[in-house]
């Protein structure tokens, strides 16, 4: 079960992926955007609306939301409007903007998790890893 799980997570990501830089071909290489908020009700960001960035060769609005397999899009929709904005009030925002298929956030704390479960400790279900949770190597 394991090992499928990983071989359909990998396709996904390099099936999105490819989309992603799909979307950045059509912008010479400026990012695809769009705003949290419009992300979660499924429409594309009005070009004029969209915040600034830090991405240093601009960013383009697109539709994000169409980027990801339905079943996956309705899974990020719920953790954002049922867990993430909960946990962190202000997070679902219209200064909120998702950069292509990844999204980040800084933050100079750890967040801890359960070393037999790797869940984080006391919020069911959310894996941290990578930089933002501070789970990054180097």
């Amino acid at each position: 079960f394991f090992l499928r799980f990983v071989c359909l997570f990998i396709y996904l990501l390099a099936s999105q992926h490819s989309k992603f830089f799909y979307f950045c071909s059509l912008g010479g290489m400026r990012a695809p955007v769009q705003r949290l908020t419009d992300f979660v009700n499924g429409k594309v960001s009005e070009s004029e609306s969209v915040p600034s960035s830090s991405y240093r060769l601009g960013v383009t609005s697109a539709a994000c939301h169409d980027i990801y397999p339905q079943p996956l899009y309705n899974a990020l929709v719920h953790a954002i409007t049922h867990n993430f904005d909960k946990q962190m009030p202000g997070f679902l925002c219209d200064q909120a903007l998702l950069h292509g298929v990844e999204t980040r956030t800084s933050s100079p704390v750890r967040v801890l998790r359960d070393s037999t479960t790797l869940q984080a400790s006391g919020v069911d279900n959310m894996f941290p890893s990578g930089e933002g949770a501070g789970f990054a190597g180097g």
